[in-house]
This record gives structure tokens, C-alpha cells and sequence, in this order.
């Protein structure tokens, strides 16, 4: 996986913002605004298609550093700034400042001009990730009168990510929420289906998920159906629990031989990621719970 920047944006897309810090994953799917995810097709990478198909234009983030104290050399604190293959790294004005004997140019300005940075960690989370926030304030950066509060404990989605930051849909993008306040993924439900996902139900039939909301069926002897037929933790409503959706797989890439699986799915689910799987407890009888344990039990109420 990898980060980008988009340094030349487009008037015939919003899919990309000048300025903003895009992720590609290891398939090289890029991720833009709103939701959106560009495929490699017959390029390298989403990137590589993107800038060949449109007057878009990135650059990649190698090594990231978010300046924490600066003393006149015009960087801006909280800002990320990038150092090169050789070790140089460009102020806000376009200076470019020499590692001059220093393994890179931010550890020779630590060390003669009082200027502070600390390296970007990779992102954990992506664009249309749905995360879970923090139940109360922690660590440094929120708003200090409060107005972020009314997001703790509330599940919101990843738009895109700036700088180190993660910028999200249920606000408007009015906040920048960091890795600290994140608690985690948030649990799957219906609402993030994605086109062309792969269903498992807990009898052992496949579908594959359509925008809109239905489901084709995907081996012998399934009849197709829709997620109207289900509730928000993926369990039917129609009191048949044969037909809860036990996992989910998202493929990496949308392909003819996807597509031509049919009645063999676990032949390519190697390239695909389970982004859901039901956990349940396990049923036992007294004697199967005392056969595993190695000993007699008594069961008390």
C-alpha cells in the first residue's frame, strides 16, 4: 500500500482534490472521494490510469514528516513534507534544503535550526472504511469547546485522508480526525455492501451482492434474492435463519474469471479479503463441554 498526493486536480472530476493525500492499496486500487475506487484496468495502477486518462497529476508521499515546531525556515507546523530519493525536502516557498552529511535534510534542520518533525506511520484505515470513534476525549487536538463531542462513541465513514488525518462524511469534512481517536472498524451491515461482493449464508449458498440491493445467486440451486429479505446485522427477517449471511468476501479486482466462478467460488477466494464473518458462540451438550475439558462438570443456575 502507498500514499499519494494529488499536486493537479481536474474541473471534470471531484474524485481527486489538489493538495490531499490519496491511498492505494496493494492490489493498486486507488481510493478518491466520495466513495470512489479507480482499478488498474490494463495500467500499472490506479494512478498510472488515472493520470493516463484524465489532466490529473500525483506524486508519491515516500517519506512523510509532519513538522511540530518550526523557527522561521517557512514550514508550517502540522503540515506533512515529503523528503526525496536523495534526501531533500522543499519548504512552503520552494526552497530546497541539502542533507548536507545528514542521512535526510530533516534530521540536518533538527539538528542547526531548532525546527521540529516527527515521521508519518502509514495509515491504518482507508477511504469508505466505516470506523468506530473514541467514547470520550483523548490525546490532543479536539476541538476545544467541544463541538467534536457530539461524534464519541458514533460510527462514521472515511472520505479520504489529509495529511495524517482522516477526513469524514457525517461531518461535512469539518473535522480532521486522527489515528488516537479512532477506536476501530466499525461492525458490517448492510449499508457497506460494495458491487460485486461475495455473500455465504449459514446453509452454505453463495450470492453475489449488485448495487441496489440485490443478490444474484451464485451456485447451483440458489434462487436469487435482495438484502430487503435482511436486517442490519445481515440476519434474514424472514424467521428462515438458513439464509443469514455468515461471510462476506470483497474481490480485488472485478474480472472475467470472477465473473466465470460460478458454482466453484472458493477457487478464487484467494483473491478476495473477508470483510465479514459472523461469530457465534459455539453449542455444546454437558458431556461435550466435560470431553473437552478433560473432566466432570456441574452445571448451576
Amino acid at each position: 500500500m502507498s500514499y499519494w498526493k494529488c499536486v493537479k486536480e481536474s474541473s471534470a472530476s471531484t474524485a481527486f482534490s489538489e493538495n490531499c493525500i490519496y491511498y492505494m492499496d496493494e492490489h493498486g486500487v486507488l481510493s478518491g472521494n466520495n466513495h470512489s475506487a479507480f482499478f488498474p484496468g490494463s495500467c500499472r495502477d490506479g494512478v498510472d490510469w488515472i493520470e493516463s486518462h484524465t489532466g490529473i497529476r500525483f506524486e508519491r508521499v515516500k517519506r512523510p514528516y509532519r513538522c511540530i515546531k518550526n523557527t522561521g525556515y517557512d514550514f508550517t507546523e502540522g503540515f506533512i513534507y515529503s523528503v526525496d530519493d536523495n534526501g531533500f525536502v522543499e519548504n512552503n516557498g520552494g526552497e530546497v534544503f541539502d542533507p548536507c552529511g545528514y542521512d535526510n535534510a530533516i534530521q540536518w534542520l533538527e539538528a542547526n535550526t531548532g525546527c521540529r518533525f516527527e515521521e508519518v506511520k502509514d495509515m491504518f484505515y482507508k477511504p469508505g472504511d466505516r470506523v468506530e470513534i473514541v467514547g470520550s476525549a483523548i490525546g490532543e487536538r479536539w476541538n476545544p469547546d467541544g463541538r467534536m463531542d457530539k461524534w464519541l462513541g458514533r460510527t462514521m465513514t472515511i472520505d479520504y485522508i489529509e495529511d495524517d488525518a482522516y477526513i469524514m462524511k457525517e461531518d461535512n469534512g469539518m473535522w480532521s480526525w486522527f489515528p488516537h481517536m479512532i477506536k476501530g472498524l466499525a461492525s458490517f451491515t448492510l449499508s457497506d455492501f460494495r458491487s460485486g461482493d461475495l455473500v455465504k449464508t449459514r446453509h452454505g449458498l453463495w450470492y453475489m451482492y449488485f448495487d441496489g440491493g440485490d443478490m444474484a445467486g451464485f451456485c447451483k440451486h440458489c434462487i436469487d434474492t435482495n438484502t430487503d429479505y435482511y436486517c442490519d446485522d445481515l440476519t434474514t427477517d424472514t424467521g428462515d435463519d438458513r439464509f443469514d449471511i455468515m461471510k462476506v468476501y470483497r474481490p480485488h479486482h472485478m474480472s472475467a474469471d470472477i465473473m466465470a466462478s460460478f458454482n466453484n467460488v472458493e477457487s478464487i477466494l484467494d483473491r478476495c479479503d473477508l470483510v465479514f464473518e459472523r461469530k457465534e458462540p459455539k453449542k455444546m451438550t454437558v458431556a461435550e463441554v466435560c470431553a473437552a475439558l478433560g473432566y466432570e462438570v456441574e452445571i448451576v443456575q
